[in-house]
């Protein structure tokens, strides 16, 4: 009886083995449709030998965030017995394990919860990458360009009028995407993050946006349609190069003989008069060359302000005009009233002469 069994168990071995060996001969057909076990709380037998910890500087305008929303992450953090740590003063946030953390790769997805808040993204959308099947990248695009002008025209060319571009792209990869600074922040499946990746980078490497959403509706279209759903689009996707502008021809400049001397001194002040013999003279003498080159020169000034009159056209001038003298009307003279005003100023001239006589 015991030989039996033992036979029983050597077969089941050997049938075990030559099942592995055909596993491995056939080889993975198609890597996104295997299915991923889900890690369960219970999976992990022991605890962790040692305490892990991230830490992620945050730029200032997201203190005030952070310290709003912090009860809110910690709640989520609880769920995987991660603590949350929040250093105002130094401008950082960390993540920890704890001893009851049941998940050894949650510190992981920690650390791009808080890489992502970080990078302006809301914790709404961060906290997704605890899902199943989901996954966040921070892509860098300011080294791309080499001209900051010309990245800030492709970076806007990105985002579109009113984020419309953004928005189309978020609904073709089922991503959500943020665009700050210089860096883009996706979070979403696998396929959608990479086709996301694939954009930006033809993008910012002058690919108009348009034409590439344009590729993204067709592979939509192709994945969704049962005949052309395993089959080679590349035949049918069209093909965009980038288009750079031509380069103004750059004129030579003709190369000065090589002069190994260096370049005459610039006369100073001081050696101009002594060239011209004014330093050694002295102050008096000097006054007056000063004042007779100022007349001099105002001399010339009013020579050529004149000139400048004696060139305009000659113009008479206006002729003043004679007024005519008002001529009164002659009135009615009264002769008794005249007569009166006679005989008084005699009078009065008597009376002068007799006090003067007396």
């Amino acid at each position: 009886m015991g030989g039996g069994k033992k036979q029983d168990k050597v077969s089941e071995n050997a049938s075990d083995s030559e099942g592995e060996e055909a596993g491995e001969s056939q080889g993975v057909t198609n890597a996104w449709n295997m299915p991923v076990p889900k890690f369960k709380k219970g999976d992990m037998r022991h605890g962790l030998v040692e305490m892990t910890s991230f830490s992620v500087n945050f730029p200032e305008y997201r203190e005030h965030y952070l310290k709003k929303s912090l009860p809110i992450l910690e709640k989520i953090m609880k769920e995987h017995n991660i603590k949350v740590l929040l250093d105002s003063p130094k401008g950082q946030i960390s993540v920890i394990t704890t001893k009851d953390t049941w998940d050894p790769y949650a510190i992981m997805l920690a650390r791009d919860v808080i890489k992502l808040i970080s990078r302006h993204v809301s914790i709404e959308k961060a906290v997704r990458v605890f899902d199943e099947g989901i996954t966040s990248e921070i892509m860098k695009i300011k080294g791309i360009c080499r001209d900051k002008e010309i990245f800030i025209k492709r970076r806007n060319r990105l985002l579109g009028r009113d984020c419309t571009t953004l928005l189309a792209l978020e609904q073709l990869t089922d991503c959500s995407v943020t665009v700050q600074g210089g860096t883009v922040a996706i979070i979403g499946p696998y396929k959608g993050v990479l086709k996301v990746m694939s954009v930006v980078k033809d993008c910012m490497s002058n690919v108009h946006p348009l034409h590439l959403l344009n590729t993204l509706h067709l592979q939509k279209a192709f994945s969704e349609d049962p005949t052309l759903k395993d089959e080679d689009w590349s035949q049918l996707l069209p093909v965009y190069k980038a288009k750079t502008a031509r380069k103004k021809k750059k004129t030579k400049k003709e190369k000065k003989p090589y002069n190994p001397l260096p370049p005459p001194q610039i006369e100073s002040k001081m050696d101009k008069e002594m060239e011209e013999g004014s330093y050694f003279l002295t102050m008096i003498e000097k006054k007056k060359k000063q004042s007779q080159q100022d007349k001099e020169q105002q001399r010339a000034k009013s020579d050529k302000i004149q000139a400048e009159k004696r060139a305009l056209p000659y113009v008479p001038p206006e002729e003043p005009v004679a007024k005519k003298a008002k001529v009164q009307k002659s009135e009615e003279v009264d002769i008794q009233k005249l007569k009166k005003k006679v005989r008084d100023q005699k009078k009065v001239k008597k009376t002068k002469k007799k006090s003067g006589s007396v």
